[in-house]
Order: C-alpha cells, then structure tokens, then sequence
C-alpha cells in the first residue's frame, strides 16, 4: 500500500517548471529560454532562486514562449505586463542585413576552398566529399 501512495505522489502530483529566460545586457536579445530549477541549470549560485544572474529572470509562461520565438528582445522598461518584446522592422532588417552578409562570406571562403583543392589535382568528387557540398 505504501509503494502506491508513493507512485502516486510521485508521478500523479502535478509539477511546476519554472520559466527562466536570459538576455544579452547591452542590446536585449535573448540568449537563453529555458525551464527547470534554477540551481541546476546553473542560472543560480544558491537554492531557492539566491544569486540568479543578473540579466535572468523568472519568466511568466506567456514570457517563456514568447522569448523561444525569433525577432524578440528583453525590454527593461517594461514593469508590468510582457518583458519580451518584437523587434522593430529597423532591428530586424538590420539582423537579416548581418546573416546575409556573414552567408556571403562563408560562401566566398567555401568556393575559394574548393578552388584551392582543385589546383591541388582533387576531383570535383572529392571536393565534394571534403566540403560536404
């Protein structure tokens, strides 16, 4: 009888995971979403939440899911109400300028790589192989 009332309290008892989300300091954008305890995910240096790092918070779960989505950053101004907020089409348009940029340059070094191989005498099969394009 007490192996069930213990396999009740363990597995029907309802669980609360708590929502942490963390964000870069200087620009806001979110770095981090994640649940379970604070201590163990490292986000707190002592139990019952002490010493959470200081750009982490508690989130609520409206918070939580909106912080996994892309173009959202963290707004400190906020007191009450949604932390996490979308971007401007500014910050957007400027994330999606860098990611280009950043794809272009990882393009050209790819094609001079595979270039490289060529004048060393490797075929295009194994260039292909090499690059893993």
């Amino acid at each position: 009888m007490k192996k069930i009332i213990l396999f009740l309290i363990l597995f029907v008892s309802p669980c609360y995971a708590e929502n942490w989300v963390c964000y870069d300091p200087n620009d806001g954008h979110i770095t981090q979403a994640v649940q379970g305890d604070c201590l163990n995910l490292g986000l707190c240096s002592d139990a019952n939440n002490q010493g959470l790092k200081p750009n982490c918070f508690e989130a609520k779960q409206e918070e939580f899911e909106k912080a996994k989505e892309s173009f959202v950053k963290f707004d400190a101004s906020v007191v009450t109400g949604n932390k996490i907020v979308d971007l401007s089409d500014i910050e957007k348009d400027m994330i999606l300028q860098d990611q280009a940029v950043k794809q272009q340059a990882q393009d050209k070094f790819l094609d001079d790589l595979k270039n490289k191989f060529k004048t060393l005498g490797f075929s295009d099969e194994e260039i292909q192989f090499l690059t893993n394009k």
